[in-house]
């Protein structure tokens, strides 16, 4: 009889262990990860801000990429492209700021305006 109990105290213990281990690889795993999708999700900002530099109205972008016309304005203003003489990527074609109406918040950097060359630039 205490040899079973011994036997369900190790296996309890070690199954903790396993799961915690296991654990501790996918919380790495999943750090990594993030770090590479922000990575890409930089790059298509930037081909975002590039389409923008290139002349392409920012409905014309939204709707190649289907972004909604606030995230193409977001991904442009993270990606630190400025706007030509006349535009402005807070209002959109009705003239309305999407701030007011609770749109995207443009401020946060991505850190993409770093000079880092893109291989199709």
């Amino acid at each position: 009889m205490t040899a079973a109990v011994g036997l369900y105290f190790d296996r309890s213990e070690r199954a903790a262990q396993v799961r915690e281990e296991a654990g501790e690889r996918a919380r790495r795993i999943i750090t990594e990860a993030e770090t590479a999708a922000a990575l890409l999700d930089r790059d298509a900002e930037a081909a975002v801000a590039r389409l923008k530099e290139l002349g392409e109205p920012v409905v014309e972008i939204a709707g190649m990429t289907g972004l909604p016309v606030s995230g193409v304005r977001a991904a442009v203003t993270r990606a630190g492209v400025t706007p030509a003489a006349g535009l402005d990527l807070a209002e959109d074609s009705d003239g309305q700021d999407d701030a007011a109406r609770g749109g995207v918040d443009v401020t946060e950097a991505s850190g993409a305006a770093s000079g880092e060359r893109r291989e199709w630039e």
